[in-house]
């Protein structure tokens, strides 16, 4: 029924850890001082706690607006991906809807945008459509056979009966 724990030559053992009580001899180590300061881990975390409900405050209460939209944006592209996922892949990525006075600009910038740097596919007018076929024909199939439509809005783009039956 000893309680004690007798080592061997213990004057012969000295800490290697803490730093500042490194080459100390065992048997002259203060147990104390190797005790955890729960106190001070309990003011830390209770600190970190409230300053982290705090933020959380703040940002919700001068910040909801962009929380929302930063939420339903992350929605979206949860939806998309799925989406995606699930349904055959389309034909092109996007359906390019445009006013032919537009072409141009069309051809020099938004083309090597989107389908040189980004790699996309897209479905365009002069390039895509079927000849012979009619118009209303072509639009439908592009618009159901791409990803996305993008329609370059200008005052000609309104004007036009086709660019406003693509964009309905």
């Amino acid at each position: 029924n000893n309680q004690q724990t007798q080592v061997s030559d213990a004057y012969n053992f000295v800490c290697n850890y803490p730093p500042h009580l490194k080459g100390m001899k065992l048997l002259k180590l203060d147990v104390r001082s190797c005790t955890v300061d729960t106190e001070f881990i309990c003011f830390i975390s209770t600190t970190c706690t409230i300053l982290v409900f705090m933020v959380a405050s703040f940002t919700y209460h001068f910040l909801r607006w962009y929380l929302a939209y930063a939420y339903y944006i992350f929605l979206a592209f949860l939806f998309d991906t799925k989406h995606k996922n699930k349904q055959a892949p389309n034909q092109y990525d996007a359906f390019i809807s445009y006013n032919t006075h537009d072409e141009p600009w069309v051809i020099r910038q938004l083309l090597p945008k989107l389908e040189g740097e980004q790699g996309w596919r897209l479905c365009l007018h002069h390039r895509d459509f079927e000849p012979g076929k009619p118009i209303i024909d072509n639009i439908t199939d592009a618009i159901y056979g791409s990803r996305k439509t993008i329609c370059v809005i200008s005052h000609r783009y309104l004007e036009s009966e086709w660019c406003s039956r693509e964009s309905q």
